[in-house]
């Protein structure tokens, strides 16, 4: 399958190297680039999911929900992907979407009551996005469209959800409510259009662009409207995240010629950069009380959970496998930190408190 985001892949085994690539809601993230690459983060690669192609178990890209009592994930354990939710600490595991097709690949998240689920789907022949109970109940298909729709991300609010599809031709960012009505395009251009993350109070929407050459990170209002250009180097940018507060977004850069991690006021202004590696820095997030930023690094040679202060300093490595620990996302106390783990032969979700630094695997193949 052709896809054409770093969003819209599943990781995959090539020659021996890992290429890791992640998603937005549930690894928030677009991509971990591969040290020495430099494309851009639109590269065709294959979409098999780490180790699915040789029988292992699967277990990727954690979601916490609201209320930080569960857990939504994508594994392969049953052949294919499906969309899996567990208690926080691993147990009462269950299949939301049982079916020979994959589920759950580019991002998919929680509503923001905890009451529903938004994922993609290929039950249909091609990617369309559905909304489900935590209990795998009521599953309603959103959209209809021939074209792929992916990477769906519900408003704080609840109100909207913001995708991509590309039923022009090419990729641009959609809105619709969640029943599936009242579906309005919000980018209008012939670039790609990719990575939709909503402002906290829900009024503006930051995402990536490669209308003018390479990918750039833009804002608009929640309708479409004030499209505006943040970031104005000639590399990519990429993955912008949101601060809790609204005033900041975190990002990835290639514009001292490998990926690191940026920070800069929502205007564009007050771009600083916080990590100062030769290696690619990836998949930074604001914890929710905006003390500390998680990433990953590959400044060890594979890449590992990192965390740092929120202006940059104290960078710490929290994980210490010769595998590949991938994909962190914060619990809503900012005291622990969920993430993908290939170790033991296969992937694996764990989790690691801050205040003991001992990781913890959730979900060991039973």
């Amino acid at each position: 399958m052709k896809v054409s985001s770093w969003n819209l892949r599943l990781p995959t085994i090539l020659s021996g190297l890992v290429l890791l690539l992640f998603t937005t809601g549930g690894c928030e993230s677009a991509g971990l680039p591969v040290p020495g690459l430099t494309e851009s983060p639109y590269t065709d690669i294959a979409d098999e999911p780490m180790d699915l192609a040789e029988g292992k178990p699967v277990y990727i890209w954690p979601v916490a929900s609201p209320d930080g009592k569960r857990i939504v994930f994508v594994s392969g354990n049953d052949g294919n992907t499906d969309l899996y939710v567990m208690t926080a600490d691993g147990n009462n595991r269950v299949n939301l979407t049982r079916n020979k097709a994959d589920d759950g690949n580019g991002s998919y998240g929680w509503s923001p009551n905890g009451e529903r689920i938004v994922f993609s789907s290929k039950r249909r022949g091609n990617w369309d996005i559905y909304t489900i109970n935590p209990d795998g109940k009521k599953l309603v298909r959103l959209t209809e469209s021939r074209a792929n729709d992916y990477n769906p991300v519900w408003s704080p609010d609840g109100r909207w959800i913001a995708y991509a599809s590309k039923e022009t031709g090419n990729w641009e960012i959609y809105r619709m409510a969640p029943d599936g009505s009242g579906i309005k395009r919000l980018t209008q251009s012939d670039a790609d259009n990719d990575a939709p993350s909503w402002s906290p109070d829900g009024r503006e929407v930051a995402f990536i662009s490669n209308r003018l050459g390479n990918w750039d990170i833009y804002l608009m209002d929640a309708d479409g409207g004030h499209v505006r250009r943040i970031t104005e180097s000639s590399m990519d940018e990429d993955h912008p995240r949101w601060s809790s507060d609204g005033e900041r977004i975190i990002y990835e850069s290639m514009q001292d010629g490998n990926w690191e991690v940026y920070t800069m006021r929502k205007d564009g202004s007050d771009k600083v950069r916080l990590t100062q590696t030769p290696a690619a820095e990836s998949s930074p997030v604001y914890s929710p009380d905006m003390t500390k930023i998680a990433f990953a690094s590959y400044r060890d040679g594979n890449p590992e959970i990192y965390v740092m202060n929120a202006d940059g300093s104290d960078q710490t490595r929290l994980t210490n496998y010769e595998g590949n620990d991938i994909c962190p996302y914060w619990a809503p106390d900012s005291h622990t930190i969920y993430f993908s783990s290939h170790r033991e032969g296969r992937d694996e979700i764990m989790a690691i408190r801050l205040s003991e630094q001992r990781e913890i695997m959730l979900t060991q193949a039973r």
